[in-house]
């Protein structure tokens, strides 16, 4: 009787195996993707696996075997597959015993530029500038964690700072703009400010003598911008020169004479 059992119970399961095993064979049917990434949180890019080539009439079911990790909903003959929490969970689907699985890995993204902060110069303003305007420019880097590596840049203020596709800042007027970089449904910021290009003079006019080899006085600037490189000229070297670093002397005759540091002029 015992023996009798056995046998039954061992046809019934080779009948169960072998019978799935075959309507597998049959169909040959699977999941589109066998492993996947997803991110924590990321609603707007879920997972969709498919069956694909299932037979005719059949019905699949989808079952997560973590479900801490990742859930599926059924919807028709597709699972619908959200990301939990950080892991790894396995997506089933098939008919009977062996079923097919797809491996979904589930990270939590995240966003990180190399600069919170940053400080740019440029003209007061194109239209007033006589050389070719030309704004300071900053390279933004980002560092992406996450099941996507592509970044969307934008500027919350276009009229301060643009942006391109790289993250390449370039300044455009004085004022804040924030630049945003966007990956895998999460963001990071750098604050820019952005600052004209200005200098002045300690003197706007300045008295020299003309005994002897003339007199000399020191002009002391204050410079606003990325570089604080002065270059100094005078409009008559014949009244009065100038030397590297704002010395000045006057030649001997009378005259009037503007010394230049940029676009500030002192009168002599």
């Amino acid at each position: 009787m015992k023996k009798k059992v056995q046998i039954a119970l061992l046809t019934i399961l080779l009948t169960l195996l072998f019978g799935s095993v075959a309507v597998h064979a049959e169909g040959s049917f699977f999941i589109n993707m066998k492993t996947a990434t997803i991110n924590i949180g990321d609603e707007e890019n879920q997972l969709v696996l498919e069956i694909e080539k299932l037979p005719e009439g059949r019905k699949t079911r989808w079952v997560s075997w973590n479900e801490n990790i990742a859930v599926v909903d059924q919807e028709g003959q597709k699972g619908v597959v959200t990301a939990l929490s950080k892991g790894k969970a396995i997506i089933s689907s098939g008919i009977g015993f062996p079923r097919e699985t797809c491996l979904v890995t589930v990270v939590e993204p995240g966003i990180k530029l190399n600069k919170a902060a940053a400080v740019l110069y440029c003209a007061p303003s194109p239209e007033s500038a006589k050389a070719v305007y030309s704004g300071d420019m900053l390279q933004l880097k980002a560092t992406v964690k996450g099941a996507g590596k592509n970044t969307v840049w934008s500027s919350s203020n276009k009229k301060v700072a643009t942006v391109d596709s790289t993250g390449k800042v370039t300044a455009v007027s004085a004022g804040t703009a924030d630049i945003i970089a966007t990956a895998n449904g999460v963001s990071s910021t750098c604050k820019i400010t952005v600052k004209n290009n200005a200098i002045s003079l300690n003197l706007d006019s300045m008295l020299l003598g003309t005994k002897g080899t003339g007199s000399t006085v020191r002009l002391e600037t204050v410079v606003t911008g990325a570089s604080k490189k002065v270059t100094w000229t005078s409009s008559d070297t014949s009244v009065a020169i100038v030397r590297r670093g704002g010395g000045y002397w006057k030649e001997n005759r009378r005259g009037r004479d503007y010394r230049h540091g940029k676009r500030r002029v002192s009168q002599v």
